[in-house]
């Protein structure tokens, strides 16, 4: 298993279903590219994630990629 730790923060409710316990950050793909999200184990564990609406996503990407060149980690360049 990877130790990769995401710099990003966990928020306080799950991003799902808006429990508070078992957090911690993943990653998902979407169409407008790589977000991040606070998920509860629960949900981590049932494949459950928040609907995002199209600016709602670009807008996590966009937060996400700042998390990541905050954190000094390298970035893949887009074509």
């Amino acid at each position: 298993m990877d130790d990769f730790t995401l710099p990003c923060p966990v928020a306080d409710e799950c991003d799902a279903c808006g429990g508070d316990v078992e957090l911690d950050v993943y990653e998902a793909d979407t169409q407008v590219g790589v977000v991040c999200m606070t998920l509860c184990g629960a949900c981590f564990d049932a494949g459950r994630t928040p609907r995002l609406s199209c600016p709602g996503a670009v807008k996590r990407a966009l937060r996400h990629r700042g998390h990541l060149v905050d954190a000094g980690m390298a970035l893949p360049e887009v074509a």
